[in-house]
């Protein structure tokens, strides 16, 4: 081992594994943490110590098959962690490492500034790291495969064993997973994943990086397949093989990480879920941005980015069809990335969740974006499929029929006498209100359904409320039981069997509604009623039919209407 070897990589790796250090024939175990100043204090020369893959007869001169026979010495010695050194545009061939029976070992290279690891090569085909080891970690280095596009299976990591760590590592060239982790609390972090699933022609879909396990924690992670290149920026076909991140496993915890360039940017599938995700991206995704059906997931601040890039409008940025799951902060946004014209999802959140029970259905919050067709469409097999939450900021607006995609509160500025006659937009089980600053008519229809099934009219300053049931808006709340008017009427004598009526007593009414009426103090043996007479038009009469002479006091006749 060189000074250059000791000082530039040892300081890098830091771990409570221990290594075996060899001096005047003798063995001893030293914490691997602070081996580098051990070295000094110990005055330990470099041919003493065996932890470079040099030491063990391989490096950047070697055959593939001398470098496996090197990497095979070092998983059954009693070396925890072995070191690829070499940065100057070299690189270590290297045949499908399999660590099934070993446990605690470490893959480590040289690091050094912002420059990639040690490049490690599989010239063939094969998982380059694979086996069900324990404790297996990777670390600094530039794993390539032999992505050719063809049928022949190549992955950079296929993991199954407990505590997997994969770390500060670039994945590049496979025909399938760059990563994939199906082992129990392993950690992939700050790692960058691609020209993965070349094969394109693939019947399973899989993922650049998938995370097949439980309890498996993602940190700052991109990866993707690479479908953005001038010779290939399509769909790779109608059942979308190629995803850049996918999560079939459960109580997953994924953090910053992005899967793109892609059939789908995310997919979560399987039967687990329970998966948390925060600050994540599906970008350049010729499908779906984020393909959500497994169930109970939790999603806060997603970020659908270019969607759809096979054709405008047709595939969405949010598709779910899993049950329970909650999606908070969510966003979609769209550029033209190669100058040819923006495409849009054809639904910025599409629902397909089918379920009678409310704890199945899906959970929004805060979310928005831009579409095509709709912000949120719910789809499900005859049921609502969510729970959406609209922010109610105020849309001033003097259309007759109000877009609702993207709030719950109507503001109607039109003149005197304008109309409304629908609402555009909206999802089932949303709720609009209309505020009227000037009188206004609500115009009656199958799509717009008022009470009483008829037009009416809002005077200025008075609220309506809507709710959405696929498609159809009603109109509901106790308005029609709170249109009261106070009306003063002058004393004055009746003769028996005499009757008065009122002058008209203006307030938003129709013919055929129910009319109440009380007077404020008592007005003796007399019978009074009130009834519609005309649109906005309500009298009181008052007949004696006491059998003498009355005298009605002045007050104060409240008179309310309930809609018929």
């Amino acid at each position: 081992m060189s000074d250059e070897i000791t000082t530039n990589v040892l300081p890098q790796v830091t771990s409570a594994d221990e290594v075996l250090v060899y001096s005047d024939g003798a063995a001893a175990r030293q914490p691997f943490a602070d081996f580098g100043a051990q070295l000094v204090a110990s005055g330990l020369v470099a041919s003493d110590v065996a932890v470079t893959i040099e030491d063990f007869g391989g490096g950047v001169d070697k055959s593939e098959t001398e470098n496996r026979d090197a990497v095979q010495a070092f998983l059954e010695s009693d070396v925890s962690v072995l070191l690829f050194t070499s940065m100057a545009d070299t690189e270590y061939l290297l045949s499908p490492v399999d660590t099934t029976g070993y446990n605690r070992k470490a893959f480590v290279g040289r690091f050094e500034g912002s420059r990639m690891g040690p490049v490690i090569r599989n010239p063939g085909y094969g998982d380059s790291f694979y086996g069900s080891g324990e404790n297996i970690t990777l670390q600094n280095l530039y794993v390539q495969g032999n992505g050719d596009g063809s049928n022949n299976v190549s992955r950079g990591v296929n993991l199954t064993g407990k505590w997997a760590s994969v770390r500060n590592s670039w994945f590049r060239f496979f025909n399938d997973e760059g990563v994939y982790l199906r082992s129990g609390a392993a950690t992939v972090a700050d790692c960058t994943g691609w020209d993965c699933c070349k094969n394109r022609s693939s019947t399973t879909r899989r993922g650049a990086l998938r995370l097949g396990g439980f309890d498996i924690y993602s940190v700052n992670n991109q990866f993707g397949c690479s479908q953005n290149v001038e010779d290939y920026r399509q769909l790779t076909g109608p059942d979308m093989v190629n995803v850049g991140v996918m999560i079939d496993g459960a109580n997953c915890f994924v953090v910053n990480t992005s899967g793109e360039n892609a059939d789908i940017g995310i997919w979560l599938t399987g039967d687990n879920g329970f998966n948390r995700l925060i600050n994540c991206r599906g970008d350049f995704s010729w499908g779906h941005n984020w393909l959500i059906e497994s169930h109970n997931n939790m999603i806060a601040n997603g970020l659908a980015e270019n969607p759809s890039l096979e054709s405008d409008g047709l595939y969405d940025a949010f598709r779910i069809t899993g049950a329970g799951n909650r999606l908070s902060n969510c966003h979609v946004h769209a550029v033209d990335p190669f100058e040819t014209g923006v495409c849009l999802p054809k639904y910025a959140f599409n629902d397909m969740v089918a379920s009678e029970k409310l704890e199945e259905l899906t959970k929004y919050s805060n979310c928005d974006g831009v579409y095509k067709d709709a912000l949120f469409v719910s789809s499900g097999g005859g049921y609502s499929g969510s729970s959406f939450e609209v922010k109610s900021h105020p849309l001033r607006t003097d259309s007759t029929t109000p877009d609702v995609n993207r709030t719950g509160f109507v503001v109607c500025t039109q003149a005197e006498g304008g109309q409304i006659t629908g609402l555009v937009g909206g999802y089932s089980g949303q709720e609009v209100t209309i505020l009227a600053t000037t009188p206004i008519t609500l115009v009656h229809s199958t799509e717009f359904w008022l009470r009483g099934e008829r037009d009416h009219s809002m005077e200025a300053n008075t609220l309506t409320s809507f709710v959405n049931y696929y498609g159809r808006w009603y109109e509901h709340g106790d308005q029609g039981d709170t249109k009261i008017v106070d009306f003063w009427w002058a004393g004055q004598t009746l003769l028996n069997g005499a009757s008065v009526t009122s002058a008209d007593i203006s307030l938003r009414c129709n013919v055929g509604d129910f009319v109440e009426v009380a007077p404020s103090v008592a007005v003796g043996a007399v019978i009074y009623t009130a009834q519609v007479v005309a649109e906005r038009k309500v009298r009181i009469t008052v007949a004696n039919m006491s059998g003498a002479t009355v005298t009605i006091p002045a007050a104060v006749w409240r008179v309310r209407i309930k809609e018929r």
